[in-house]
């Protein structure tokens, strides 16, 4: 019997042993595990902090690239203005020049003209000269031949007659040719009034037409700079409304990446609420676990004392009770093997318990990782569709392109048309102008005037004028659309790139969230 209890007790003790040792083998693996978990939660959480000072570092980038394209844009139209004003400038510095110019063709024509006023008074006086000098001659002559008559009337009264009648007749022609003189004169000289009086009517039509054409090109000089102020209080007005929805646009995108911070705080929140319930629920566990165990021990105790005070009576009994000690030891050992069966078949239900809430909590996590990965399938499906829409935009691009390419070529043969027009024009009125010029100088060769030559030239000077100014005007209509036409281009690839922002940020922040996720080393297993 003493050997028994021995046994038993050595038994026990080493039971004993093996509890403790499983015990703290079973506490050993769930502190590794619990700082394993730790350790994947610090290592997730760097993660996401890493992730999240990323997509910060990518906005500030994107906000830098901005604020250069917006620089570049500004400098781009401040270029531009300072192009548009030096260009301004030099046309008007030009139309001054031209319009000194004209004057000074004025000027030089109205010299010409009073030179020409001061020939024809210097022939005319040469002309009434002349004419003195020549009917001072007929009235030396007359006196003259009055004379020889007087001398002669002596010689016979036979010849008197005769030389009256030959006197008369004399005087008849004579007069008839003065009267004949007389009458060219006077045609010479209303044929010379009518001349200057056409010249001078001319000289006013031409004036005319040159005011004319003066104040024509200013009123499209002030019509044209009226256009440039309304088109620049337009590109004003554009730029200032452009900018309010871009700040409209970035204070919606601030409260919205707000409100997505504040949702992965909330989250955050709560993960670490669960993790924190999780540990709680884990400590009451091992409460639980030890309390079991202290109740266990408790119980040994009871047993090994109860042991102890049965080992004193069985030394204190007789040997006459030795069988029926020995058959109350067979039954308490069969009691205790029953009672360590109820411990041991305990110990598995509390084992298996764990098992299955590890297997639930493994099973959660693998759910876990099954909604984020169907999450991240739908991103990567959005994303395809934004490729597929950007290739679509790509390509209406292109094809916007292409008919701008085409209208600019269509434009250009238009203009080439234009332009042949208008060299056949100048060509035919340079003919004519030639045509005409030959004609005075054919009219006009004997008396050695200019002034018809003069005022051609002025009106081709102001022809050519007028086509230069249309010419520059085109120009200028071409180098304007061209610029809409940039500024278009680079306004619809800010819009693109401010939309593939959008989408890229509504991508990384839609429906998930890439912060702490307590239960992310669970994904590992």
């Amino acid at each position: 019997g003493e050997k028994d209890a021995e046994a038993y007790k050595n038994s026990l003790a080493e039971q004993r042993r093996d509890s403790f040792a499983f015990r703290n083998q079973e506490s050993h693996a769930q502190r590794v595990e619990a700082s394993r978990r730790q350790a994947e939660e610090h290592i997730a959480q760097h993660s996401s902090y890493e992730l999240k000072w990323a997509g910060e570092r990518d906005a500030d980038a994107y906000k830098r690239q901005l604020e250069e394209e917006r620089r570049k844009s500004f400098k781009f139209r401040n270029d531009e203005g300072f192009r548009q004003r030096d260009e301004t400038a030099i046309r008007l510095q030009e139309a001054r020049a031209k319009e000194h110019e004209s004057y000074e063709f004025k000027w030089a024509g109205e010299k010409d003209a009073e030179a020409y006023q001061r020939e024809l008074a210097e022939e005319r006086r040469k002309s009434f000269a002349k004419r003195n000098h020549e009917g001072r001659n007929q009235r030396l002559e007359e006196e003259h031949r009055q004379q020889e008559a007087r001398n002669e009337e002596h010689q016979g009264y036979e010849l008197k007659w005769a030389g009256e009648k030959d006197a008369e007749a004399y005087r008849r022609k004579m007069e008839q040719d003065r009267r004949e003189s007389f009458a060219n004169r006077g045609k010479e000289g209303r044929r010379q009034r009518e001349h200057e009086s056409n010249q001078r009517n001319d000289e006013i039509v031409q004036s005319q037409q040159s005011y004319d054409l003066k104040r024509a090109g200013e009123r499209d000089v002030d019509a044209y700079k009226k256009t440039l102020a309304e088109e620049r209080r337009d590109s004003f007005a554009f730029r200032n409304k452009e900018g309010r929805r871009q700040r409209q646009d970035e204070a919606i995108r601030l409260a919205r990446e707000q409100q997505m911070e504040h949702e992965s705080y909330e989250l955050k929140w709560a993960g670490e609420k669960d993790a924190e319930a999780y540990k709680k629920r884990l400590e009451e566990e091992r409460r639980d676990s030890f309390k079991f165990r202290n109740e266990e021990r408790a119980r040994h105790a009871k047993v090994m004392e109860e042991l102890k005070s049965i080992a004193l009576e069985k030394e204190t009994e007789s040997l006459m009770l030795k069988w029926a000690g020995e058959e109350d030891a067979k039954a308490y050992l069969a009691q205790l093997e029953e009672e360590r069966r109820q411990s041991f078949k305990l110990r598995n239900m509390e084992g298996r318990r764990h098992r299955e809430l590890d297997e639930d909590a493994h099973n959660q996590a693998v759910q876990e990782a099954h909604d984020e990965e169907k999450l991240q399938a739908a991103c990567h499906a959005d994303v395809e569709e934004y490729k597929k829409q950007r290739a679509a935009r790509d390509r209406a691009s292109f094809e916007y392109r292409g008919k701008e390419t085409m209208l600019q070529r269509l434009e250009e043969v238009n203009r080439k048309t234009e332009q042949q027009k208008l060299d056949q024009m100048n060509f035919a009125l340079e003919t004519a102008a030639r045509g005409d010029v030959e004609e005075y100088l054919q009219d006009c060769k004997a008396r050695r005037r200019m002034s018809l030559a003069l005022r051609a030239k002025e009106k081709r000077r102001h022809l050519e004028f007028s086509l230069r100014e249309a010419e520059k005007k085109r120009q200028q209509q071409s180098r304007d659309t061209r610029d809409r036409a940039m500024d278009r281009k680079y306004m619809e690839k800010a819009r693109q790139e401010e939309r593939a922002r959008i989408a890229l940020d509504a991508i990384r922040h839609a429906h998930c969230t890439f912060v702490v996720n307590p239960f992310a080393g669970l994904l590992d297993r």
